[in-house]
This record gives C-alpha cells, sequence and structure tokens, in this order.
C-alpha cells in the first residue's frame, strides 16, 4: 500500500500502487497515480441529469407563458399551426436562457453549496426579471413582469427538481 498526499490538504489516503511499490506520493504531481474504489461524485450523472434539466425546464416557462397568453385573449384569431410555431420559438428562446443563465446561476449555486428549492426559485424569478427587462418590458408593466418572474422561477424550479439529487448536501447542517 503507498500513500497518496494531497499538496495543500496535509491528509495522506491509502491507495493500491502499481507493481506492488509503496510510495508517499503528492496528488500535485503524481498523475501515475490511482485510487481504488468508485468515486463518490459520478460526473456521468451530473451530465445527464443536467441535459435534461436543460430541456425540461423550459417546458414550464413556456407553458406559464402560453397560459397567460391564451386566458388574456391575446391567441384568439391565430390559427392553431401559427400559435404552434410561436411555442416553438418561445420554447427555443427559453432553452437558450436557461443554457446561458441558468447553468451559470446553478453552477455559481452549486459553487458556494446554496442549491436550495428556495435559491431555485429566487434566482429564476430574478432572471426572468432581468429577461422581460431585456425584452423591453417597462417598470409600469407590474402583470407581465409578475408573469414572466413566474415562469423563470418555475423553470427553475423544475430545473432543481431534476438536478437536485446530484447536489452536495450542506456540510453546514451536518452533525458529527
Amino acid at each position: 500500500m503507498a500513500r497518496l498526499t494531497s499538496a495543500w490538504s496535509g491528509r495522506d489516503v491509502k491507495f493500491a500502487a502499481r507493481h506492488e511499490r509503496a510510495a508517499l506520493s503528492c496528488a500535485h504531481v503524481a498523475h501515475y497515480a490511482y485510487a481504488g474504489g468508485r468515486s463518490s461524485f459520478s460526473l456521468g450523472a451530473v451530465t445527464v441529469r443536467s441535459t435534461v434539466a436543460l430541456f425540461a425546464a423550459p417546458a414550464g416557462a413556456t407553458s406559464v407563458l402560453f397560459f397567460s397568453d391564451l386566458a388574456s385573449g391575446r391567441l384568439r384569431g391565430f390559427p392553431v399551426v401559427t400559435v404552434l410555431g410561436f411555442g416553438v420559438i418561445a420554447y427555443s428562446v427559453a432553452t437558450g436562457i436557461t443554457a446561458t443563465l441558468g447553468m451559470s446561476v446553478f453552477s455559481l449555486l452549486r459553487r458556494f453549496n446554496l442549491v436550495r428549492w428556495w435559491s431555485a426559485l429566487a434566482s429564476g424569478a430574478g432572471i426572468g426579471f432581468l429577461v422581460d427587462l431585456a425584452f423591453g418590458a417597462t417598470l409600469r408593466d407590474g402583470v407581465g413582469i409578475a408573469i414572466t418572474s413566474g415562469a423563470g422561477a418555475l423553470s427553475a424550479l423544475i430545473f432543481w427538481l431534476v438536478v437536485r439529487p446530484v447536489t452536495a448536501p450542506n456540510q453546514r447542517l451536518e452533525r458529527p
């Protein structure tokens, strides 16, 4: 057995060395050393869940916007094909916003271990608000901003529901 030392943590980890040699290796330079066993964090699960969330989350925002337009009567008189075409365009725009802003905010929240349902709702509402302002809404249009912020919050909540099994628990809340 050999010992693998993390360069800055000062902790040693035992690992099986190749060719039955035992050595004390620094993790910073010992690229040939490998740790036995399964990894505690699977990158494949993160990638698959993030991809599913990336395409599932915009469906919530698109649905909220569709039903709000349907309830307000803005879709009256349009053929079904036109409404579906605008739905595809809205879904594509929402997917782009999720890929750029949503994934960036998720990565930032995950880095600070703040991925919770409430942080997802708040960040989604904030992104929805900013996107609505970017598309030309004014602060006087309170109902439209509230609907778009709600669509962003629902989209972020759907994203959180898909991705949450891979997020680490909050270390501060764990008891020894």
